[in-house]
């Protein structure tokens, strides 16, 4: 699903919230949903600051909570899609700690 570069990669962070919100507006379907937690989760996976992780995880927290209340095609997603996304937000919010 994800075969060419990560589409937000470029953005700093505020002009990412910026961005999320736009996609959200435009769309609700379970694509935008998953390739905006694909982005926060490289941006954990890049950064060394305990700061920076932290307004991640509470961003993928609030992008969390919208997905399962408006996703369009919540419904209609595959075991398989909802165990990628699962999986996404789960990386992301499951703390450095709890990992080892």
């Amino acid at each position: 699903m994800y075969s060419e570069s990560r589409r937000y990669k470029k953005n700093d962070w505020w002009d990412l919230v910026a961005v999320i919100e736009q996609e959200l507006e435009r769309s609700k379907s379970y694509e935008t949903y998953f390739y905006i937690a694909d982005e926060l989760k490289w941006r954990i996976v890049d950064s060394i600051s305990e700061g920076a992780n932290f307004k991640i995880r509470n961003k993928a927290k609030e992008l969390h909570r919208h997905f399962l209340e408006n996703c369009i095609e919540l419904e209609e997603l595959t075991e398989v899609q909802k165990n990628d996304i699962n999986s996404l937000f789960d990386l992301i919010l499951t703390s450095k700690k709890e990992t080892f």
